[in-house]
Protein backbone atom coordinates (compact mmCIF):
# COMPACT_ATOMS: atom_id res chain seq x y z
CA UNK A 1 0.00 0.00 0.00
CA UNK A 2 2.75 2.47 1.01
CA UNK A 3 4.77 1.51 -2.04
CA UNK A 4 1.83 2.40 -4.33
CA UNK A 5 1.36 5.72 -2.56
CA UNK A 6 5.07 6.53 -2.88
CA UNK A 7 5.05 5.62 -6.57
CA UNK A 8 1.98 7.78 -7.16
CA UNK A 9 3.66 10.68 -5.35
CA UNK A 10 6.77 10.17 -7.51
CA UNK A 11 4.64 10.23 -10.67
CA UNK A 12 2.85 13.40 -9.55
CA UNK A 13 6.16 15.03 -8.66
CA UNK A 14 7.67 14.15 -12.03
CA UNK A 15 4.58 15.33 -13.88
CA UNK A 16 4.44 18.63 -11.99
CA UNK A 17 8.05 19.54 -12.83
CA UNK A 18 8.04 21.99 -15.70
CA UNK A 19 5.07 23.38 -17.55
CA UNK A 20 2.35 21.36 -19.23
CA UNK A 21 3.70 22.63 -22.55
CA UNK A 22 6.94 20.68 -21.95
CA UNK A 23 5.01 17.47 -21.41
CA UNK A 24 3.09 18.01 -24.62
CA UNK A 25 6.30 18.84 -26.49
CA UNK A 26 7.91 15.61 -25.25
CA UNK A 27 5.19 13.47 -26.76
CA UNK A 28 4.77 15.69 -29.83
CA UNK A 29 8.30 14.74 -30.95
CA UNK A 30 7.11 11.20 -31.57
CA UNK A 31 4.44 10.64 -34.18
CA UNK A 32 6.10 7.32 -34.93
CA UNK A 33 4.57 4.30 -33.26
CA UNK A 34 7.15 1.85 -32.04
CA UNK A 35 6.16 -1.70 -31.27
CA UNK A 36 7.89 -4.85 -30.18
CA UNK A 37 8.43 -6.03 -33.78
CA UNK A 38 10.58 -2.96 -34.52
CA UNK A 39 12.62 -3.47 -31.39
CA UNK A 40 15.80 -5.41 -30.93
CA UNK A 41 15.14 -5.39 -27.17
CA UNK A 42 11.92 -4.37 -25.36
CA UNK A 43 11.03 -3.91 -21.70
CA UNK A 44 7.48 -3.36 -20.45
CA UNK A 45 6.21 -2.70 -16.95
CA UNK A 46 4.56 -5.53 -15.10
CA UNK A 47 0.95 -5.18 -13.96
CA UNK A 48 0.43 -2.31 -11.55
CA UNK A 49 -2.19 0.34 -10.86
CA UNK A 50 0.05 3.38 -11.38
CA UNK A 51 1.62 3.60 -14.83
CA UNK A 52 2.62 1.85 -18.02
CA UNK A 53 6.32 2.01 -18.95
CA UNK A 54 7.82 0.73 -22.20
CA UNK A 55 11.41 0.87 -23.40
CA UNK A 56 12.16 -0.14 -26.99
CA UNK A 57 15.71 -0.47 -28.31
CA UNK A 58 15.37 -0.46 -32.09
CA UNK A 59 17.63 -2.32 -34.48
CA UNK A 60 18.88 0.92 -36.04
CA UNK A 61 20.57 2.06 -32.79
CA UNK A 62 17.78 4.36 -31.59
CA UNK A 63 15.45 3.88 -28.64
CA UNK A 64 12.18 5.18 -27.27
CA UNK A 65 11.05 5.28 -23.63
CA UNK A 66 7.29 5.70 -23.09
CA UNK A 67 5.60 6.53 -19.80
CA UNK A 68 1.85 6.89 -19.26
CA UNK A 69 -0.03 7.15 -15.99
CA UNK A 70 -3.09 4.95 -15.79
CA UNK A 71 -5.12 7.77 -14.24
CA UNK A 72 -4.97 11.53 -14.53
CA UNK A 73 -3.06 13.22 -11.69
CA UNK A 74 -5.08 15.27 -9.24
CA UNK A 75 -6.15 18.52 -10.87
CA UNK A 76 -5.63 17.34 -14.45
CA UNK A 77 -8.06 15.92 -16.98
CA UNK A 78 -5.74 13.57 -18.85
CA UNK A 79 -3.14 10.99 -17.85
CA UNK A 80 0.50 12.06 -18.06
CA UNK A 81 2.20 10.84 -21.24
CA UNK A 82 5.95 11.18 -21.71
CA UNK A 83 8.04 10.03 -24.65
CA UNK A 84 11.82 10.21 -24.55
CA UNK A 85 14.02 9.26 -27.48
CA UNK A 86 17.71 8.88 -28.14
CA UNK A 87 20.41 6.63 -29.49
CA UNK A 88 22.28 3.74 -27.94
CA UNK A 89 25.56 1.96 -28.42
CA UNK A 90 26.49 -1.53 -27.33
CA UNK A 91 29.56 -3.61 -26.75
CA UNK A 92 30.01 -6.90 -28.53
CA UNK A 93 31.27 -8.73 -25.45
CA UNK A 94 28.34 -8.23 -23.06
CA UNK A 95 24.74 -7.06 -22.89
CA UNK A 96 25.43 -3.51 -21.70
CA UNK A 97 23.86 -0.75 -23.81
CA UNK A 98 24.67 2.94 -23.37
CA UNK A 99 21.54 5.07 -23.84
CA UNK A 100 21.94 8.76 -24.68
CA UNK A 101 18.72 10.72 -24.20
CA UNK A 102 18.15 13.74 -26.45
CA UNK A 103 15.21 15.46 -24.73
CA UNK A 104 16.46 18.61 -22.91
CA UNK A 105 14.25 18.04 -19.83
CA UNK A 106 15.25 14.41 -19.26
CA UNK A 107 17.00 13.69 -15.94
CA UNK A 108 18.22 10.11 -15.49
CA UNK A 109 17.97 10.09 -11.67
CA UNK A 110 14.23 10.78 -11.96
CA UNK A 111 13.70 7.61 -14.00
CA UNK A 112 16.41 5.13 -13.05
CA UNK A 113 17.77 4.09 -9.65
CA UNK A 114 21.17 2.48 -9.97
CA UNK A 115 21.36 1.88 -6.20
CA UNK A 116 18.46 -0.58 -6.30
CA UNK A 117 19.00 -2.11 -9.74
CA UNK A 118 22.37 -3.64 -10.56
CA UNK A 119 21.48 -3.69 -14.26
CA UNK A 120 21.59 0.11 -14.42
CA UNK A 121 24.49 2.58 -14.29
CA UNK A 122 23.79 6.31 -14.41
CA UNK A 123 26.67 8.06 -16.18
CA UNK A 124 25.15 11.58 -16.34
CA UNK A 125 21.75 13.29 -16.53
CA UNK A 126 21.37 12.20 -20.15
CA UNK A 127 23.46 9.00 -20.33
CA UNK A 128 22.49 5.66 -18.77
CA UNK A 129 23.93 2.17 -19.19
CA UNK A 130 21.55 -0.79 -18.95
CA UNK A 131 22.36 -4.50 -18.93
CA UNK A 132 20.03 -6.14 -21.46
CA UNK A 133 21.17 -9.58 -20.28
CA UNK A 134 18.93 -8.98 -17.24
CA UNK A 135 15.28 -10.04 -17.47
CA UNK A 136 14.02 -7.06 -15.44
CA UNK A 137 14.93 -3.39 -15.04
CA UNK A 138 13.46 -0.77 -12.72
CA UNK A 139 12.16 2.46 -14.28
CA UNK A 140 10.16 5.07 -12.37
CA UNK A 141 10.13 2.61 -9.47
CA UNK A 142 8.29 0.00 -11.52
CA UNK A 143 9.63 -3.41 -12.48
CA UNK A 144 9.85 -3.75 -16.27
CA UNK A 145 10.21 -7.19 -17.79
CA UNK A 146 12.16 -8.06 -20.93
CA UNK A 147 9.81 -9.09 -23.73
Amino acid sequence: MWKNILILLLVITISSCGSKKNVIDASKDSKEVVNEKDANVAYESLGNDVAEVKLYLKKNGSFQLNFKTLEAPVGQDDPVKLVYKGNYTSTETDGWKTLTFTHPDFVANGVFDSRKDQGIQIISDKIVKINTDKNTLSMWGLVCEKQ
